[in-house]
């Protein structure tokens, strides 16, 4: 006979299920609670006390490997359960660093960029100020010249042209300006334009007296096109003086 039909439990019921059952069982099919069917309850109450009995001695026998069982289940589960935490918070924090790398990334990239944009600006700036200069050096204005100098405009930036603002104030004949330019500590005097020509140059072509005597007083060098050649012709005399000397001596023989 199957004991756990005749109850209608589980094979995984234990002894708590089995009592609860029995007791609602006992209520239903117990002689007392069928006066007028005692015969038949008598024999239904009789076989559901045999089943009772017999499931309770099979738990019984078999409780302690089912509680234990149980627990080792429950532990399982909570070892499940802490790995499962574990993982979720190892991950989480896996998460953080990344994302803190990728926001340090983030920042650095930021930075990096504005610093980018800061010297495209000074540089812009810078070549707004230097081409400034160049415009007030050109016009004679002399203000302008000392407050783009003071806001830090380069007294050296040549133009297209190879032009400094010296050389606009030797080639215009501005005096007022050239003195004030050569006052500038960093000036030199002595840069080139395009066609090879110094400040001094160019005062000399125009024939600007004060210019020149100021600019040769800065130590402003004039520089003339061949002049390379003209120093190596001396060099050519002595030659032509040596080989008419050994012709004069073998015309002697």
């Amino acid at each position: 006979m199957d004991y756990y039909k005749v109850l209608g439990l589980s094979r995984d019921c234990n002894i708590a299920d089995l009592k609860k059952t029995y007791r609602e069982l006992s209520l239903i099919f117990h002689p007392d609670k069928n006066p007028g069917n005692e015969l038949e309850a008598t024999e239904t109450f009789k076989m559901i006390s045999n089943a009772y009995t017999n499931i309770l001695d099979e738990l019984q026998q078999t409780e302690p490997e089912r509680q234990q069982q149980q627990e080792e289940h429950k532990r399982q589960e909570k070892r499940e359960r802490q790995e499962e935490r574990e993982r979720q918070k190892e991950e989480y924090a896996r998460q953080q660093q990344q994302q803190q790398r990728e926001r340090e990334r983030q920042e650095k990239r930021e930075r990096q960029e504005m610093h980018k944009r800061k010297r495209q600006q000074k540089d812009h700036d810078r070549l707004q100020r230097d081409r400034a200069l160049m415009e007030a050096a050109a016009d004679g204005d002399l203000p302008g010249i000392f407050e783009n100098l003071m806001m830090g405009a380069d007294v050296n930036y040549q133009d297209s042209a190879g032009f400094t603002a010296l050389h606009y104030a030797a080639f215009m004949g501005y005096i007022d300006v050239t003195q004030e330019l050569l006052r500038f500590p960093r000036i030199k005097v002595n840069t080139k334009d395009n066609d090879g020509k110094t400040p001094l140059s160019w005062a000399c072509v125009y024939d600007y007296l004060d210019i020149i005597k100021f600019i040769q007083n800065a130590g402003g060098e004039e520089y003339v096109e061949g002049e390379e050649q003209q120093q190596q012709e001396p060099e050519d005399d002595d030659e032509n003086v040596d080989d008419s000397e050994n012709d004069s001596h073998e015309d002697d023989e």
